[in-house]
């Protein structure tokens, strides 16, 4: 019997190649051209919305490159910190297991795996 939370397996499935092209597909880090450009405008004396408007960038990322600059001397991207790391290390057991409990919701898959 399925209750009014559980999803069809077909949804379920989806959901989970949402996530997991999620977690393979990062963005990139903005360049590093584009960091300095954008500080040395705030520098000037430029208002961080209105340099934010310019380089399409918002004024929290901005601001968190004068904190970085102001801490470390420089702006340059944390490489090692990109996305969240996935709680599901192996794709292929966890479809297996998903297909193993079909009719289950999210939230009970989630307690079980």
């Amino acid at each position: 019997m399925i209750g009014k939370n559980c999803q069809s397996p077909v949804r379920i499935e989806r959901k989970l190649s949402i996530i997991s092209d999620r977690a393979l597909v990062m963005p990139a880090p903005y360049s590093y051209d584009l960091r300095k450009k954008a500080i040395e405008a705030v520098k000037r004396g430029d208002k961080k919305i209105n340099v934010g408007r310019l380089f399409k960038i918002s004024r929290n990322t901005l601001d968190l490159w004068l904190k970085r600059e102001k801490e470390t001397g420089d702006y340059v991207a944390i490489a090692d910190r990109q996305g969240r790391h996935s709680k599901i290390k192996d794709e292929e057991k966890f479809k297996v297991f998903v297909q193993e409990n079909k009719g289950a919701s999210p939230q009970l898959l989630a307690v079980s795996y």
